[in-house]
C-alpha cells in the first residue's frame, strides 16, 4: 500500500497471488479484500 502525495491510500496486489491462493477460493475482488482486512487486523499489522 502506498501513501500518494495527496494523502490517498492506493492499493496495488498482483493478480498471479490470487491465482497461487485458489482460484476457487476468491473469485471476484470483494472477497479477497475481505480476507486481506481480516488477516491483517488478526496479525496486528
Amino acid at each position: 500500500m502506498k501513501i500518494e502525495k495527496d494523502n490517498k491510500l492506493r492499493l496495488q496486489f498482483d493478480i498471479h497471488t490470487i491465482e497461487h491462493l485458489g482460484v476457487q477460493m476468491y473469485k471476484t475482488l470483494p472477497p479477497v479484500l475481505s480476507e486481506l482486512i481480516s488477516n491483517s487486523y488478526d496479525a496486528d499489522a
